[in-house]
């Protein structure tokens, strides 16, 4: 059984005056590796941390040094060209060691960590040791507080990206598993019907079965395992080998299906039919005894939740209690709010009366305020919880992680760079240098480990540029 308590807090934030010997490394100078707050006010401050103002400076490097000095984990300075004029020349620090610094594209934004060594494998995010005041990290992870997936190179034509009619079906996302007796990677996404785009999500959105030889694919279909409208599924293996799937689903679909081409949606307003968003149909669940199916009928365990749940489950050893984390755009004081992620549980996950889940457990992940979603939830080799998340704010397609030290009893979040908004491309016909390309949207992870529960491939859906909403389903190398 699982602890049901869970109190999300920050690792309290002592004075980093010398917390070893080693002297601040300042780092990832860069417009794209920082993260600013607009909604935030100078001085801003709670329970988890807070943003301080060093008001005007006259550059990066004095707003650096005036962190530094202040005792700052991170530093954000806007210059001349910053995309409100109002912001040029302001400098913010932040004086949490978590929930600090996130990605960001920002216009003329200037940003980085400010890192004075660890003292435990906690400053490392519990994805590596800390050795004489350095992170060393573990299979899967780089950065300096190993806090970043360590993304390789794909192929083109990696995932799901799957034509119909020699037209494109966008899909967004899917969680894979491997299939060790058959040699074969199972992967079950959510496609767009119709050869629509992600805009119709919520009206044309299926799960399909898929598979492939290749962890990095192509992933071929295989057959519909629910129509449409059902969306964001998540599947675990229990101990004795079966599969359980969590989505949310609403069949029959109350809403018409929209008719598109080419993997696009009309701009016309012929597809806007569903007026609804976020979207707050049930979560169900289903079962499989193995990866072909068949799937059981799906049972409602959530509803009246105010959103899509993204639920993301882990099961007890005993097969039958459930953890879980899932979000809503609930807020405590009656109002929508940004989305937030929340704890569930369950002592036997096929009694819907058994889940206990509580929208006020976890009422803001991040103690700045911000928004994540699609959490993914697993256990690393050591019995410890983590997740990663879309990040939502700051870098909009990038990554977040999260740790529990204590079983799920407190979290902390260690910022929003556990995958990039740039995926890397074998170069064409295979000659020369790696192909990156700078996506518009990339959220849905989901992860596939080694047999020491090491990250080994990625997938997350994409939408490539931001003039159209056609998306596929990438998959991509981790490397050791």
């Amino acid at each position: 059984m699982f602890n049901q308590l869970l109190v999300f807090a920050s690792i309290a934030a002592t004075s980093p005056s010398n917390p070893t010997s080693q002297t601040p490394d300042l780092f990832d100078v860069s417009n794209i590796n920082g993260r600013f707050q607009p909604h935030v006010d100078p001085g801003y401050s709670n329970t988890t941390g807070g943003v301080v103002s060093y008001k005007t400076q006259p550059s990066y490097t004095a707003c650096r040094t005036a962190a530094t000095k202040g005792g700052c984990y991170s530093y954000t300075w806007f210059g001349q060209d910053a995309v409100n004029s109002s912001y040029a020349g302001l400098c913010w620090g932040v004086n949490s060691r978590f929930y600090d610094w996130f990605p960001s594209n920002s216009k003329g934004a200037v940003s980085g960590r400010i890192w004075y060594g660890c003292r435990s494998s906690e400053d490392c995010a519990l994805n590596g040791q800390c050795v004489s005041g350095s992170c060393q990290c573990n299979k899967g992870w780089t950065g300096v507080a190993c806090t970043q997936l360590n993304e390789g190179v794909t192929k083109y034509n990696s995932g799901y990206q799957h034509k119909t009619n020699n037209l494109n079906s966008s899909s967004w996302g899917g969680p894979f598993l491997y299939d060790s007796k058959k040699g074969i990677y199972h992967m079950w996404v959510s496609e767009m019907l119709n050869n629509c785009g992600l805009d119709t999500w919520a009206q044309n959105s299926r799960v399909i079965h898929s598979t492939s030889s290749d962890p990095l694919g192509p992933y071929e279909p295989q057959d519909v395992i629910f129509t449409d409208f059902s969306h964001e599924p998540d599947v675990k293996q229990l101990p004795n080998g079966s599969l359980v799937m969590y989505l949310t689903q609403r069949v029959p679909n109350k809403w018409p299906v929209c008719e598109c081409s080419n993997g696009s949606t009309p701009k016309d307003g012929s597809c806007d039919l569903y007026p609804a968003h976020p979207d707050n149909d049930p979560t169900v669940m289903s079962i499989s005894q193995g990866f072909n199916g068949p799937w059981s009928p799906p049972v409602v365990v959530m509803s009246n939740t105010d959103s899509d749940t993204n639920l993301t489950p882990w099961f007890g050893e005993d097969g039958l209690s459930m953890v879980g984390l899932w979000r809503t755009f609930f807020h405590p004081n009656g109002t929508r709010g940004y989305s937030r992620i929340h704890w569930v549980t369950a002592t036997d996950y096929r009694k819907p009366e058994s889940y206990k889940y509580d929208t006020y457990l976890w009422d803001d992940l991040f103690g700045l305020g911000g928004p994540t979603e699609d959490p993914f939830l697993y256990k690393d080799v050591e019995g410890n919880f983590h997740a990663i998340f879309h990040n939502m704010y700051g870098c909009y397609p990038c990554g977040g992680h999260a740790f529990s030290p204590d079983n799920g009893v407190t979290w902390v979040y260690t910022g929003g760079d556990a995958y990039s908004d740039t995926l890397h491309f074998e170069a064409p016909q295979g000659n020369g240098d790696p192909v990156a390309d700078r996506i518009a949207r990339r959220e849905r992870p989901h992860l596939v480990f080694d047999n020491e529960r090491n990250p080994m491939y990625l997938s997350t859906g994409v939408v490539p540029g931001w003039n159209h909403d056609y998306s596929f389903t990438s998959v991509v190398p981790i490397m050791a």
